[in-house]
C-alpha cells in the first residue's frame, strides 16, 4: 500500500519539473542584443533548470517515506515566508531594493523567534552588506523606489 506522503511527493515533483521545463524554456526564448559575458543570459538560468530538473527527477523516483506535510508551529513560519517573499517581490521595484530587504528580514528574523533588536540589527546589516556587495562590489544596479522618483 502506498503511503499519500509518496504520492504527495510525486506530485509536487512533477510540477516542479513542469516549473523547471517551463523556466528553461523562457531562458532559451531569451534574446539579448549584447552580451554580459561570453556565455550570454541564458548561462545561469538554464543551469538552474536543469538543476531543478534532475532533483524533481530524483524526488519523484526516491520519495521521501513516512514524511508528511509540516503542520503546527513549522507550517506557521513556512507560510509566513512565503508570505514575505512573495510580498518582497511584489514591492522590490516599487519599494526600493533598500527598503524592501529591510523588512522583509526583520519580518523573517521575527518569524523565526529573533527579539525585536536582534531583528532590526541583523536586518539592517544584512542589508547594507548585500547592498555594498550588488552595487560597489559587482557593480550592479539595484532598484531606488518608484516612490523615490518624482
Amino acid at each position: 500500500m502506498r503511503d499519500s506522503s509518496t504520492i504527495n511527493d510525486r506530485i509536487f515533483a512533477g510540477v516542479l519539473l513542469l516549473l523547471a521545463l517551463g523556466f528553461g524554456g523562457m531562458a532559451l526564448a531569451m534574446h539579448v542584443p549584447f552580451a554580459y559575458d561570453p556565455l550570454g543570459p541564458t548561462a545561469f538560468p538554464l543551469i538552474l533548470s536543469a538543476a531543478l530538473s534532475v532533483m524533481s527527477i530524483v524526488l519523484m523516483v526516491r520519495p521521501a517515506a513516512g514524511t508528511g506535510l509540516p503542520g503546527g508551529h513549522v507550517g506557521a513560519q513556512l507560510v509566513g515566508v512565503l508570505v514575505v517573499l512573495i510580498a518582497y517581490g511584489v514591492l522590490f521595484t516599487r519599494a526600493g531594493y533598500l527598503a524592501s530587504t529591510v523588512v522583509a528580514m526583520i519580518v523573517l528574523a521575527r518569524i523565526f523567534g529573533a527579539s525585536w533588536v536582534k531583528a532590526v540589527v541583523s536586518g539592517v546589516a544584512l542589508t547594507l552588506a548585500s547592498y555594498a556587495l550588488f552595487a560597489w562590489a559587482l557593480g550592479i544596479v539595484l532598484p531606488v523606489g518608484s516612490w523615490l522618483i518624482t
